[in-house]
């Protein structure tokens, strides 16, 4: 049966000035139910890093020839790039951990008023990155690349390969470092953290500054390479939303 709510004039009175829950005999308490569907929460951001010694270096270098032709200058790359890889090899240096990064053939110009621009020769670049391990023999290592032959030595970057393990531990630091946060705000608001509504993390290695390295001064060339691989900071940061 239809209700009339002309009928019920009190009762009306009742919502519109007290705003007070009606149960009309179905269950129904709207106002209670929507108080029900708050909750209350405190977002914060937490930051763990975890610093660390570096356990590999991508070295990139090379061979660079010049010649008046440009089968001249492939002939000569080969054959110096040649004792480079044998020295690769001597130093037990896997062909996985070889990678051609770039192979480039290009003319060189000289110009003049009287004949313009004209070739003078042409430039073959071989150009490799390597995974080297032993970093406390990297300067060592770039020597013996340079005694084999390399005449460019472009970059090294050192970095890490345990990362995953690394990246685990600045995370679980990150968490602690978001709940001491969010227990300093819960204290000073005077409620209790109940538990972890959500969570959302984002992190990098963030490595050493790359080295570019320049060939030795004459007066320098017999003292060995000393190279410093520094610290590597593995940092996390996570956003965390927690209820109280």
């Amino acid at each position: 049966m239809k209700k009339n709510w002309l009928l019920y004039p009190a009762l009306t009175a009742i919502l519109l000035f007290t705003g007070t829950p009606i149960n009309d005999g179905l269950g129904v308490q709207t106002a209670h139910a929507a108080q029900e569907q708050i909750v209350h929460q405190i977002n914060v951001n937490g930051t763990g890093s975890v610093s660390i010694t570096p356990d590999v270096v991508y070295v990139q270098f090379g061979v660079q020839t010049t010649e008046k032709t440009a089968t001249e200058a492939h002939q000569k790359n080969a054959a110096e790039f040649a004792k480079v890889k044998a020295a690769l090899n001597k130093a037990g240096i896997a062909d996985k951990d070889i990678q051609t990064v770039q192979f480039s053939t290009y003319p060189q110009y000289s110009y003049s008023d009287k004949d313009g621009q004209k070739i003078t020769g042409y430039t073959v670049q071989n150009i490799v990155r390597v995974t080297y391990r032993d970093i406390p023999k990297v300067g060592q290592f770039l020597d013996t690349l340079s005694q084999a032959g390399v005449n460019r030595v472009d970059s090294l970057d050192f970095g890490t390969e345990k990362a995953a393990a690394y990246q685990s531990q600045a995370l679980e630091r990150a968490l602690a470092d978001a709940r001491i946060k969010a227990d300093a705000l819960a204290k000073a608001a005077g409620v209790k953290i109940k538990g972890i509504i959500s969570m959302t993390e984002s992190g990098a290695v963030q490595p050493a500054v790359p080295m570019l390295l320049r060939a030795k001064s004459e007066a320098a060339a017999d003292a060995p390479t000393q190279i410093s691989p520094g610290e590597l900071k593995i940092q996390a940061n996570i956003s965390v939303s927690y209820e109280f």
